[in-house]
């Protein structure tokens, strides 16, 4: 049934995008490249964990993402993606684009939301390590159903987005009755100001700015803590009401160094219904704070420069070749469930190491090591407070 859904679903938006195409090529040129596209990420892991309550040692499908881009004329943008990682396939990309000006993007569909700077700009493919930082993968809304305008404009070093989307991550529909609204703004400065031309030619570059989300939600559950392996340490409790959250990144490039940093703050309301009747007020609880922090330091030893959103790739490869080779760093924070008597808090801190290499410009592989300290047992780990983990990742791409 799911897959026959998903089914429906692309061949539904596959025709709704050469429709457009057709009335399209009336107002505009048509490229001279290939309109649609085929787009393949596809990663198997050999992970080795700890303990078995945390994951089994072995191979896994990290993830499978077949996908279709489609750009009949050059200020439109089609792209769809089904995502293969777990028991079912699920929508991860689902939206338009259409760019009336070069330095304005109207995006429409189930899309990311402009939180985190390395989320929005580094697609998957182009990640050194097999994760994101623990702040962005606890405290982001991973897509959204939604409509957004994005500026870019090549004159000034700025950038911003304003959303508006469901809030809730379904590609299906919203959980309550009510939007939830997105906002941020970025100063942009040399190899990170993407928009002005030659950019990427520098050897330095610097992106700070700020974004902040504002919902009201319905008894969904809080912000967890989960290990960069995918063991879920700290399990939140329900939230409802009203829900904000900051998020604060610098990211800065100097030669073959880049630096990232990037912080969030959450306040989740609390109620509970006492009596089983929608039409009485519920009882209000303390609202919960959680804070996170994530800071990764990489180097590129070998190959050229790293752009924005794109791995230090080589364009071909060819017997003798090095490709690239690159390390990194990184330091998580979390501090989970404060501020409320009756809730227990969590969190933990971690470090990680990873080396990467790009033989090609659609192959990688890479090797990552992972340690972390609860600030509270697991109940799954009673007796521990540290875990550690290692993931060996082969990685193969095609098209964005």
């Amino acid at each position: 049934m799911r897959m026959r859904y998903v089914h429906a679903v692309l061949m539904t938006l596959l025709t709704a995008l050469w429709s457009i195409d057709a009335r399209a090529r009336g107002a505009d040129a048509p490229r001279s490249d290939s309109s649609l596209r085929p787009t393949l990420l596809g990663e198997v892991d050999y992970r080795i964990y700890p303990a078995v309550e945390e994951g089994l040692s072995g191979f896994a499908l990290a993830r499978l993402r077949p996908g279709l881009v489609l750009e009949p004329v050059g200020w439109f943008r089609g792209v769809t993606r089904i995502e293969f990682a777990g028991k079912n396939p699920v929508i991860l990309d689902a939206y338009a684009r259409v760019s009336p000006q070069p330095w304005l993007d109207l995006n429409v569909g189930y899309s990311k939301p402009p939180l985190f700077a390395s989320f929005v700009h580094e697609p998957t493919e182009s990640l050194l390590f097999p994760d994101r930082g623990s702040v962005v993968s606890s405290f982001r809304v991973r897509r959204d159903l939604g409509v957004d305008i994005h500026f870019h404009p090549a004159s000034m070093p700025v950038e911003g987005w304003v959303r508006v989307g469901n809030g809730n991550g379904s590609a299906l529909g919203n959980d309550n009755a009510l939007p939830a609204g997105y906002a941020a703004l970025d100063l942009v400065f040399g190899r990170a100001h993407v928009a002005r031309q030659g950019a990427k030619d520098k050897r330095t570059g610097l992106r700070v700015g700020a974004a902040a989300l504002y919902e009201r939600t319905e008894d969904r559950e809080g912000i967890a803590g989960t290990t960069p392996m995918g063991f879920r340490y700290y399990r939140p409790v329900i939230v409802s009401g009203g829900r904000a959250l900051v998020e604060a990144h610098l990211v800065g490039y100097l030669g073959p160094l880049r630096l990232s940093v990037e912080g969030a703050m959450a306040r989740e309301d609390r109620s509970r219904d006492t009596d089983g009747n929608p039409s009485t007020p519920r009882v209000e609880l303390p609202a919960i704070m959680s804070q996170g922090l994530s800071t990764e330091l990489t180097w590129t030893l070998v190959g050229p420069l790293r752009e924005v959103g794109s791995a230090p790739l080589p364009d071909v490869f060819f017997p003798g070749a090095e490709g690239s080779l690159e390390v990194a760093a990184r330091y998580d924070g979390m501090w989970l469930g404060k501020g409320a008597d009756d809730v227990e808090p969590g969190g933990s801190h971690g470090g990680a190491f990873a080396l990467k290499w790009w033989p090609t410009n659609f192959l990688a592989a890479s090797l990552a090591g992972y340690v972390t300290r609860y600030h509270a047992a697991a109940i799954e780990r009673p007796d521990a407070l540290w875990s550690w983990g290692g993931v060996l990742r082969t990685s193969f791409f095609w098209g964005s």
